[in-house]
């Protein structure tokens, strides 16, 4: 059998490591005894925890139920119950007790499995396991050595000690017992840790044996992903030993370096198996410690996973790189900097020109000379206060790519130290730099790859690839994209909360409360797992200007981002030097003449760097006036008004929204009713904004102000043919302008109600609210209050066919509305008149009144009644089709 002879030669050669997991134990003590099991080991701390009070019943039965569950996220939730009840981060007692009571008083009766596993190890096989019992290191009368022992796990790892290595921790070590996600997640975060089991996995063939129950354990997992990633183009396989009616089953799980492979029929043939791999190895004749496993050189991280895009830039880096040059990646926080220098580092040309890669984080190095130290401890070097000339010397011996992770750390707080230190690196090995911000550091000469944002294509393969390709179709994911604008990190942390979900629903939702707190993965704190620590190192850096501070502030209040002139009005003369600070620390984008802050960027800089009240006040008096500009639409100046607000629009409600909850005011919801002016023209937006404004105004106690929102609302939704809607705030603005009194504005509800009824075709009702108006215009002298209910009569008979009658009432307005300066209503005028034309087949008339009709709307800003006319000119006959554009 192949394989089997593979595995035999790799014990012979003493290149495998055992991993011995749950069941090793189990075989040790028999399969009754209830904290054999990890399951077993948790059901018996649920039921200890309830006896001490520490949970109740209920709780109880809870954690019992989920604890039946296969899911693995579930179980480690309920161990994090057991180990949080205990106390095991505070120190308590009782959790130590409870761990001595059960996995610390294991009694060995069968020691078949014990003694092959021995003598496996003293053959020079080191031996880890998952298991927090002392069965093994009693067996191969050795100590426990716990990975957080760094400098004992080290010397085992080099041969020089020996141990059993405690993956998951030691009974006897409380504090590290890997129980719940706490712990799990320390092992994520722990470099040390990933570094060791990979590097042991790299340099050996790793044998699984009792490990049925632990291949689903989060770090073993992620250790098989690596394997089946990165280490896929190694030469050496891993060993899952297994029963033999289960070999088919496991090799249904897709590993592709990891073989499953049958010790026989029954449990009780695994110790014979494990002795018979001995039969073909010489014995082991050197004393003391084990023979050190050969690891290779671990120096580079894997790439990321599901890595998309970034074509250009990998291409071009990689080709300056092998022409000899040196290359500095920069961008603002978790646009992908380091995942694309990882992917360079293991792209096949450049590991054939330089065989030795370093990559080396510098964000704990704070001078130039700490950053030096860092490269000369990854090459082996002992620290020196002289080491520039000793740390050159050995990069010069043999072709080197030096991978500088996170260097704005120490060229911020020391840039001579490090153009020192890069001067002299350069000179003896090629240079992968990442930095944040647009900045390069000095002391080489660098090609530059400055990373923007990912495109919609290569954003949405990124989130589907993590999350899952039954999203595809989801409404909601086109809205949750949106809000990473982009950016890797973002996308990749979203995503992940995405993942498992079989509806993006409840994820659009909840980013509607928390917005960016989603942006993280299981309260981790780092800048690779949490999006907001990210964008904290970069508002931290002591390169920002109070100046750049101010602005920033502005531009977390803004969607749409500034205009040069309002960024002036807003900062004075610091604006233009407080722009480039951002510009350089890349954090705020020049798009389109306007600079902005990527959406998930805005979202922490809005938390975490509120504006003074100063600057908000100043802010939100400025969103105010332009607002109140929202009234000029539809007037001879509407065309400069919209020209203003479009640009502006979502500023104006993101920064009146948080005013109105803030500090409503009379002045602000006039200027809120004011900016519906422009929406009924345009269809901008949504009413919400105008709704709470009216809620303001009803808990002020102020019913104009309530009137007014009401009657804007009202207005915006016969604009967009929302009749019910329309009529219902009519309606409403119609009793509260009773109740003030305000004539004036009752006939206009009591006109608006009868353009309601023309619209739906009820041609009597309308006439008859227009004539019900009519009169209090002309007792009022509101002239273009009249001219509106003529026209509207005008309206009425157009559309039951009554040309003369409509032409009559549409020649009668128009005048008022010229002498009156209503251009909208002007413009109405001349278009019904080329619709009663178009319908009486005179089309040269009817095109003539288009094109009179067309400028008036643009000047007012009308669009949809510039889009009616362009299509009046596109009407039959083709001889007379001329749009004027």
């Amino acid at each position: 059998m192949a394989i089997l002879d593979d595995l035999k030669e790799a014990v012979a050669k003493r290149k495998a490591m055992i991993i011995a997991g749950a069941g090793t134990t189990i075989a040790a003590v028999g399969r009754d005894v209830e904290c054999a099991t990890w399951t077993g080991l948790i059901e018996n701390g649920l039921r200890r925890a309830a006896d001490l009070g520490r949970i109740d019943a209920d709780q109880l039965d809870i954690e019992l139920k989920s604890l039946k569950l296969k899911n693995v996220k579930k179980l480690i939730g309920v161990a994090e119950t057991v180990a949080d009840a205990f106390g095991q981060d505070k120190g308590d007692g009782a959790f130590s007790e409870w761990l001595r009571r059960t996995v610390g008083s294991l009694t060995v009766r069968d020691t078949a499995l014990q003694d092959a596993l021995a003598a496996l190890h003293r053959h020079g096989l080191p031996l880890a396991t998952t298991n927090y019992d002392s069965l093994l290191s009693t067996a191969c009368k050795v100590s426990p050595v716990l990975v957080s022992e760094v400098n004992k796990a080290t010397r085992l790892f080099q041969g020089e000690e020996r141990g059993i290595l405690h993956l998951h921790g030691y009974y006897d070590r409380p504090d590290s017992v890997v129980l719940g996600s706490a712990k799990y997640q320390d092992i994520v975060r722990s470099p040390f840790q990933t570094f060791l089991q990979q590097a042991l996995a790299a340099g050996n063939s790793l044998i699984f044996v009792g490990c049925g129950g632990t291949m689903d354990d989060p770090n073993i997992a992620r250790l098989l992903e690596w394997l089946d990633g990165t280490l896929l183009g190694a030469e050496h396989f891993h060993y899952f030993l297994c029963l033999e009616k289960d070999v088919a089953d496991w090799r249904a799980k897709g590993w592709k370096k990891l073989l499953p492979l049958s010790f026989g029929p029954s449990h009780t043939d695994l110790p014979a198996f494990l002795n018979s791999l001995l039969l073909a190895a010489p014995p082991s004749t050197a004393p003391g410690p084990a023979p050190a496993p050969q690891a290779p050189d671990l120096s580079i991280p894997p790439p990321p996973t599901h890595f998309v895009g970034r074509k250009a830039e990998m291409e071009t880096a990689t080709k300056a790189l092998l022409s000899g040059h040196h290359v500095c990646v920069m961008g603002t926080g978790g646009i992908g900097k380091t995942g694309l220098t990882k992917r360079i580092a293991h792209d096949p040309a450049i590991a054939a020109a330089c065989p030795r890669r370093l990559f080396v984080r510098l964000e704990g190095a704070t001078t130039g000379h700490d950053a030096a130290l860092k490269v000369a401890e990854a090459l082996g070097m002992p620290p020196s206060p002289h080491i520039l000339g000793p740390l050159k010397q050995e990069l010069a011996q043999q072709p080197t790519l030096l991978i500088l992770d996170n260097a704005e750390t120490p060229r911020d707080a020391d840039p001579a130290g490090m153009e020192d230190f890069l001067s002299h690196a350069g000179q003896a090995a090629k240079i992968l730099l990442s930095i944040r911000g647009q900045l390069a550091p000095t002391g080489l000469e660098w090609r530059r790859a400055l990373l923007s944002r990912l495109g919609n294509d290569d954003t949405r393969r990124l989130f589907l690839g993590i999350a899952g390709d039954h999203l595809s179709t989801d409404p909601h994911l086109p809205n949750l994209l949106a809000k990473t604008d982009g950016i890797p990190l973002a996308i990749r942390l979203l995503a992940a909360q995405a993942e498992g979900q079989n509806s993006l629903r409840d994820l659009w939702t909840e980013w509607q409360t928390v917005r960016a707190r989603l942006l993280e993965t299981d309260g981790r704190t780092d800048k690779d797992g949490n999006f907001t620590a990210s964008v904290m190192l970069s508002l931290n850096s002591p390169k920002l200007t109070s100046e750049g501070k101010r602005l920033l502030s502005l531009l977390g209040q803004l969607p749409d981002g500034l205009a040069p002139a309002m960024r002036d009005d807003l900062l004075g003369p610091a604006a233009p030097s407080a722009q480039r600070n951002l510009l350089h620390l890349a954090l705020a984008q020049e798009e389109k003449g306007r600079l902005r802050l990527l959406v998930p960027v805005r979202e922490v800089v809005a938390v975490k760097l509120p504006p003074s009240a100063e600057k908000a006040n100043a802010l939100a008096a400025h969103m105010m006036a332009l607002a109140a500009d929202g009234d000029d639409v539809g007037t001879s100046d509407g065309r400069a008004a919209v020209d203003r607000l479009m640009p502006e629009f979502g500023n104006i409600i993101t920064v009146l929204e948080k005013q109105l909850s803030d500090r409503p005011s009379g002045d602000l919801i006039r200027a809120i009713t004011h900016l519906g002016e422009f929406q009924r023209f345009t269809g901008h937006g949504s009413t919400a904004l105008l709704s709470c404004a009216t809620e303001n105004a009803r808990n002020l106690n102020d019913l104009s102000l309530q009137a007014a929102c009401t009657f804007q609302l009202g207005a915006i939704a016969l604009e967009r043919s929302s009749y019910r809607e329309a009529e219902r705030q009519f309606q409403q603005a119609l009793q509260l302008f009773q109740r003030t009194a305000n004539v004036l504005k009752e006939a206009q509800c009591i006109q608006r109600l009868g353009d309601i009824a023309l619209y739906q075709s009820s041609y009597e009702k309308a006439r008859q609210r227009y004539n019900q108006a009519l009169p209090i215009f002309r007792r009022s002298g509101f002239m273009l209050g009249e001219a509106h209910c003529i026209k509207g009569l005008g309206g009425a008979a157009l559309r039951r066919s009554l040309y003369k009658e409509a032409r009559e009432h549409y020649e009668k307005a128009l005048p008022i509305f010229q002498f009156g300066g209503d251009v909208l209503g002007e413009a109405n005028c001349i278009k019904g008149l080329g619709d009663i034309a178009l319908e009486c087949s005179f089309y040269e008339v009817a095109a003539d009144r288009y094109r009179q009709a067309l400028p008036l709307y643009r000047c007012v800003g009308a669009l949809l009644g510039e889009a009616n006319c362009i299509k009046g000119l596109g009407s039959k006959p083709a001889h007379i089709i001329e749009i004027a554009v």
